[in-house]
């Protein structure tokens, strides 16, 4: 019987840049490993991004078999058709979670400016919500001000936040791409000792130190991640197919 493993990668600063095409080597190093025949292979691209705004992508990359594991691992589409074969929440929240999230989220949307771009994520905007400054850093700056004047003066012990390059992903604390990946882990039965985890900033932070014990995290750019958490394999900034290549390699010694 073959291995099974899991591959959880993230998507934008980890396999593409945002705002272009993903490499033809790219997608060749995926299908590559998808294809190993020495292993039951599932890959999951994993993103803090809405499952249905990743379909059309996915679609493009042809990566027959992948699954979808978006909103920050708490939705999960099987397959990477619009629409899914199979799409499900895999958290589930308490009142308190959901109604201190409504509570900040109507005080942060009625002091940012109406035109503001927000995430259109019908899949989870129960418990996941992001404001974008793409490039602007003056909105940057007065957006992040709001955030955390409410986060001084509101009641947030069941929220959490990441900051990234052109946004601010604000949800309830349990949303975890860790928690995504166990679950998606226990469903398929596969260990964590047999899952890879692939990505670039803080939002993958959970999933490369799930995966570090067992040297299975990879990492592209050099970005500094909090608490000194340094990977066990670090690619430079766009080395998609150095890292591609590299796991590549860790697979096929199974």
């Amino acid at each position: 019987m073959k291995e099974k493993v899991i591959i959880f990668a993230d998507v934008d600063n980890t396999l593409r840049t945002p705002g272009e095409p993903m490499r033809e080597r790219v997608k060749e190093l995926i299908h590559e490993i998808i294809s190993l025949s020495t292993l039951d292979t599932k890959f999951i691209y994993c993103t803090a991004q809405p499952c249905a705004y990743m379909t059309g992508a996915t679609t493009e990359w042809q990566t027959n078999g992948a699954w979808i594991l978006g909103s920050t691992g708490s939705v999960l589409y099987k397959g990477t058709t619009m629409p899914p074969k199979e799409g499900c929440s895999i958290i589930h929240f308490t009142k308190e979670e959901l109604e201190q999230f409504r509570t900040f989220m109507q005080i942060m949307r009625k002091q940012l400016p109406k035109d503001i771009f927000w995430s259109p994520n019908g899949e989870a905007n129960d418990f996941v919500s992001t404001p974008f400054w793409n490039e602007d850093m003056k909105l940057k700056e007065y957006i992040l001000n709001v955030f955390f004047e409410c986060w001084k003066t509101l009641p947030h012990d069941k929220l959490k936040y990441f900051e990234n390059r052109d946004a601010i992903d604000i949800m309830i604390s349990s949303v975890d791409k860790a928690n995504g990946m166990k679950w998606v882990s226990e469903m398929l039965n596969v260990p964590i000792s047999n899952c890879y985890a692939l990505g670039d900033s803080d939002n993958d932070l959970p999933i490369l130190l799930k995966t570090q014990e067992f040297s299975k995290d990879y990492v592209v750019g050099n970005h500094k991640f909090k608490g000194g958490y340094e990977p066990s394999h670090r690619f430079g900034t766009g080395k998609y197919e150095e890292m591609l290549d590299a796991l590549l390699r860790d697979l096929s010694l199974y």
